[in-house]
């Protein structure tokens, strides 16, 4: 079994072997808006023992039998759009409203606004909406796109060629998302200390923090195995 080194850059880590994302987010890794970097380079930006984070890779992808290792660079890409669609609903319809009805309870105690928690919510709802957006694109334009690529062996190249222009768009928007959600942490970072003695807000950091990991790992499946796979498309097709 081929073992992650130095070189291999953290998404792809992810890809290969998706038990290793616990331990990039033990570490304060970011696998997903920066998955491009090697392990190597992120060990160093983050002032990480690399030695020490490479054993800790390799314990946690030798307790996993590999006969049962489930990836999602193995699934078509239209299975990838099946699921990636039904996290859409997860998110914006499940787990950010219940976050939502929370932030804004905690931005009014004692008919008193809190500007740290006000602030909080608004960000929240300012994500919320770049979702609600960015979701409606990918939904109604990349994976059609990408499905009939898939399904029809007819004129692929114009097909691919929709389907990469796309990718590159929202990649974009990614990292504006990405962006976000790093201002989030930063306001939930702030607020941590007040959580200790208070159920509610303890409450509320706790599903942000799930939020925080759930869209990580929705967005890498994106980012690092869906876009370059329906980038490859395009350029096996001639279009670029």
């Amino acid at each position: 079994m081929m073992l992650p080194n130095p070189a291999i850059s953290v998404g792809q880590c992810v890809v290969r072997y998706p038990e290793t994302a616990p331990v990039f987010e033990e570490f304060g890794i970011d696998y997903c808006f920066r998955g491009e970097r090697s392990v190597e380079c992120a060990c160093r930006e983050n002032q990480i023992d690399s030695e020490y984070l490479l054993r800790r890779l390799e314990q946690q992808i030798e307790s996993v039998d590999p006969n049962r290792r489930s990836r999602w660079s193995d699934a078509t890409l239209a299975e990838l759009c099946d699921t990636l669609e039904w996290e859409h609903e997860q998110l914006l319809h499940i787990l950010l409203p219940e976050i939502l009805a929370e932030a804004e309870d905690m931005s009014v105690e004692d008919g008193l606004k809190h500007s740290d928690w006000m602030l909080l919510e608004q960000l929240l709802v300012a994500l919320q909406t770049s979702l609600e957006s960015h979701f409606r694109q990918e939904e109604s334009e990349l994976f059609p796109a990408i499905r009939e690529v898939e399904y029809s062996s007819s004129a692929p190249g114009q097909r691919c060629a929709s389907a990469g222009k796309f990718c590159r768009a929202l990649q974009d928007e990614h990292s504006h998302i990405g962006a976000q959600v790093k201002h989030i942490q930063k306001i939930t970072s702030a607020l941590d200390p007040v959580a200790v003695d208070c159920p509610k807000c303890r409450s509320l950091l706790d599903a942000i923090n799930k939020l925080d990991r759930v869209l990580h790992q929705h967005l890498h499946k994106e980012n690092n195995i869906l876009f370059p796979r329906a980038v490859r498309m395009e350029m096996c097709s001639g279009s670029l």
